[in-house]
């Protein structure tokens, strides 16, 4: 099982935009390995401490998608993990696979912005909210207000950030709308602007419960958390060997609603920093080692 780590600097060049240089560092792997793990960690837009992991799982005719909100307490909209990029294709042929979104789900909990107590569980089944409910939120998002994660497949990999085929989100991500892996529209982006972050994936710092700062006003989000299935259908239809071949290092994770802060693979020059900036998020940049099979 191939693990990626990151660390991070300040950019001097861009000092609104927050660059952290992920080093990808793989420990030993067998040829039939089924599962990629991406860790990475940096500083959002606003300063604070992010760290995030995302588990790929291949299975026979499944892809399972498992992402994590693991750093301190969450506390602005800036800190909440809202959107995931990747690209899985066969490392011999190139195809991708045809991906049908198939499940996702994740424990919710009810954050008020005001008094230090306990997120009070609840749950989502679009379009409905039940309070006081440890139930398994249902999280795909197909229907105009459903909330939730949408999933768009992008029928040529963009190019900023480079080769990214997939993206599953629960906002709008309208500043990304110029690259085309936005998810703008009525299935996430909701009626009301504290209704966008709803069911984004949130780290409860090891505690039970959150003293946020600025943004959630009785927002239900997901605790540290949420998992998607998809099958996998069309010209390919087995993973099996499943590695890091198949997903190479094109991951990129979204944070807040525009997004304001990504981190993001491989840039191709500086320009995509200044992009960045022009816009007003914080890009994060990877460096890339070779992967190897051990």
């Amino acid at each position: 099982m191939p693990i990626f780590h990151a660390s991070s600097f300040r950019s001097r060049l861009f000092p609104r935009v927050s660059v952290a240089v992920l080093a990808l560092v793989p420990l030993a792997m067998s040829a039939n390995a089924t599962t990629v793990t991406f860790i990475e960690s940096g500083t959002s837009i606003d300063g604070h401490p992010l760290s995030v992991r995302a588990v790929l799982t291949g299975t026979n005719t499944t892809l399972t998608i498992d992402l994590f909100n693991e750093g301190p307490a969450s506390q602005r909209k800036t800190d909440i993990l809202t959107s995931f990029y990747f690209n899985i294709a066969d490392p011999v042929s190139g195809v991708r696979p045809v991906l049908t979104y198939v499940s996702a789900t994740g424990h919710a909990y009810a954050v008020s912005k005001t008094g230090i107590h306990q997120d009070q569980p609840v749950s989502w089944t679009p379009q409905t909210l039940t309070g006081s409910s440890m139930l398994a939120s249902n999280l795909i998002a197909v229907n105009p207000g459903d909330q939730g994660w949408q999933f768009r497949s992008f029928a040529t990999p963009v190019t900023i950030p480079p080769t990214l085929g997939f993206g599953i989100g629960t906002v709008g991500n309208s500043a990304l709308a110029p690259q085309g892996i936005n998810f703008d529209g009525n299935v996430v982006k909701g009626t009301d602007a504290a209704s966008m972050i709803n069911l984004g994936i949130y780290s409860d710092g090891g505690s039970s419960g959150l003293l946020p700062a600025n943004g959630f006003k009785d927002n239900f989000l997901i605790r540290n958390h949420a998992q998607f299935t998809f099958s996998v259908v069309g010209g390919i239809t087995d993973l099996n060997p499943f590695d890091a071949e198949w997903v190479g290092s094109n991951v990129t994770w979204g944070f807040g609603t525009a997004p304001e802060t990504l981190f993001l693979p491989e840039p191709q020059s500086i320009t995509l920093v200044a992009v960045a900036a022009a816009v007003g998020i914080g890009w994060f940049t990877m460096r890339r080692r070779a992967v190897r099979d051990e």
